[in-house]
């Protein structure tokens, strides 16, 4: 039996272990080497993201307990690709959001203290989808709660003020 084999994709001639195991082919082995494999199926997965989405949530479903040992496997990665995940639904990357955070000092954009059991929440104009800055979960909610209305929120302060419960600001 031939101990080496011949990559078609990268015309390179190399040992059997260099090759994914493929049961269905007459010689048992893909015709591309493992890192040409990799290079096609990773470019197509960047040019798939919705098919691949697809393909896993189908997957996670058909096979819960498989998805539950790998995502205990790999709670590391489910946290970074989560993160990513969620940043993405704003348009902004990890760097992108890193590089906002120091540029918060750490601190929330409104009341300007720092998050303490979890990350600050990205916000964004609901119209435009414009980011605004990091904000704690509190002054998150409470913009939320306001309706992103600055008349809300300045009725709010008038309504403090008026009933003697904060002086007003300078």
């Amino acid at each position: 039996m031939k101990e080496t084999k011949l990559c078609t994709k990268c015309k390179s001639v190399k040992p059997l272990s260099a090759f994914y195991i493929r049961k269905d082919r007459p010689c048992g082995y893909y015709s591309h080497c493992r890192a040409c494999q990799c290079a096609a199926t990773t470019k197509w997965l960047r040019k798939h993201p919705e098919k691949n989405r697809e393909r896993a949530r189908i997957y996670a479903q058909e096979h819960p307990e498989k998805h539950k040992q790998w995502a205990e496997k790999n709670k590391g990665r489910c946290k970074i690709l989560n993160r990513k995940t969620n940043l993405a639904q704003y348009g902004i990357t990890l760097a992108e959001y890193d590089e906002l955070f120091e540029k918060q000092n750490g601190n929330c954009a409104v009341c300007g203290l720092p998050e303490i059991t979890r990350r600050l929440s990205v916000d964004h104009n609901h119209e435009t989808n414009e980011i605004r800055g990091l904000l704690c979960s509190k002054c998150n909610f409470f913009i939320g709660l306001a309706q992103e209305n600055p008349d809300i929120l300045n009725k709010a302060i008038d309504y403090l003020v008026s009933n003697s419960i904060i002086t007003p600001r300078k």
